[in-house]
């Protein structure tokens, strides 16, 4: 794998980071219960991660007003193969997606008081996060990203 990151500030006030993750993880030689992973993608191992994060702050009279947004990509990943019959498997996968974060952060009497508007996942992507399967009992449990979240 391969990670990289970047921080700058081109204008007063303003503040900018990115991060850039590659990773190309595999089974070298593996047998899984039975079946051949050689040469297959580990599960929960995005190839592509990359992060966008920036801030604004500026004085607005007796107060500082800070607007940050935050963006992170994963690319698309498998969770989980099982075999649903004898020498045939399948792949449970999850696409692409993008998470958004903003908020708004108003601060007043140096920073001792401080009120910030927040919206986590904006767009309200909810992405397949993990898969547990329980053969035992015929099904598998899948768990998701949590939904839009605003905050005061």
């Amino acid at each position: 794998g391969l990670e990289s990151s970047l921080q700058a500030s081109p204008l007063q006030g303003l503040d900018i980071s990115a991060a850039l993750g590659l990773l190309n993880a595999k089974y070298l030689d593996a047998d899984i219960g039975g079946r051949d992973a050689s040469g297959q993608r580990l599960p929960n191992s995005p190839g592509l991660t990359a992060n966008i994060d920036a801030s604004y702050t500026r004085e607005v009279g007796p107060t500082t007003a800070t607007l940050s947004v935050s963006a992170s990509y994963q690319s698309s990943e498998t969770l989980d193969r099982f075999e649903v019959s004898p020498g045939q498997t399948t792949a449970i996968r999850e696409d692409g997606y993008w998470l958004v974060d903003l908020t708004l952060t108003l601060a007043a009497f140096d920073d001792r008081l401080e009120l910030s508007l927040t919206a986590k996942n904006l767009f309200d992507a909810q992405p397949l996060t993990s898969v547990v399967p329980l053969p035992d009992f015929g099904f598998h449990e899948y768990t998701y990203g949590p939904p839009r979240r605003l905050g005061l």
